[in-house]
């Protein structure tokens, strides 16, 4: 079960960043960040090793997520001062 869990981040997370389209690639970022509490079940009654690693996996994921945002912000501010 948590093989296949890890199989469905590894996808949400290839999705994020392959798509073109901004709507899909901040659904795939939404879903990415529900399946967290999922994730955080199966992986935690693996031991803490495992969870502190997976924390660390989330917490570099919303990293990406966060510049991402950061980023389409500035662009959107940037171009409303152009025009």
């Amino acid at each position: 079960m948590t093989g296949l869990a890890a199989l469905i981040w590894i996808f949400l997370c290839s999705a994020a960043g392959a798509t073109p389209n901004r709507w899909h690639r901040t659904i795939a970022y939404m879903l990415m960040l529900a399946v967290l509490p999922i994730l955080w079940l199966l992986w935690h009654d693996a031991g803490p090793l495992w969870a502190a690693g997976f924390f660390l996996l989330a917490l570099f994921q919303l990293r990406l997520l966060l510049i991402h945002w950061a980023k389409r912000l500035y662009r959107h501010v940037r171009d409303r001062a152009d025009a």
